[in-house]
């Protein structure tokens, strides 16, 4: 390669990688414990306020069905919670032993197994964007009516416009 290209995405001595080191802290602080700090905190207060006692005493079927509505969502702000901590925890830590073998000069295969790790991991994290809706969608009967209305919604519009077309070529076939 001529012409000086600088290599912007790799470290080139141990300093580098060291600073990449540092940078990986400031990214496990800001991009993961306080995200999870916050949702322990929000969702902590949100169950609290679910499970509080006023008003859910009494046998009517509107109190046993606010009980039941408490206990589903109580439900699933544990497995909201879950999810992140399985799709995100992983791939820090892994993330942060990969950089310590790199910068400790750890032993090779060590080092090539923590990096495939933090691939799979990687993908374990993204995976989380793709987890969340179906949590909701599973666990909320609004949200999966409201998906499901979309969905007919998609497929009449498409089905009328694909009928329509098979109309129109009918005629011009015809003619």
């Amino acid at each position: 390669m001529g012409g000086g290209f600088p290599r912007c995405f790799e470290p080139s001595g141990l300093s580098s990688w060291g600073r990449v080191l540092i940078l990986n802290y400031v990214a496990l602080a800001l991009g993961f414990l306080l995200p999870f700090l916050t949702i322990i905190i929000c969702y902590s207060r949100i169950v609290r306020r679910l499970t509080a006692s006023s008003g859910l005493h009494g046998s009517s079927p509107s109190s046993k069905a606010r009980r039941r509505s408490r206990r589903r969502s109580v439900h699933l702000v544990a497995m909201v919670t879950a999810t992140f901590l399985l799709c995100f925890l992983p791939y820090h830590v892994i993330r942060s032993l990969h950089l310590h073998a790199v910068c400790g000069g750890w032993n090779c295969g060590v080092t090539v197994a923590l990096q495939r790790a933090v691939v799979v991991t990687l993908c374990l994290a993204a995976s989380n964007s793709v987890v969340n809706p179906l949590l909701y969608y599973y666990s909320t009967r609004t949200f999966r009516d409201n998906m499901r209305d979309a969905h007919s919604s998609l497929l009449s519009s498409r089905g009328g416009s694909f009928r329509s077309g098979l109309a129109m070529m009918r005629r011009r076939n015809t003619t």
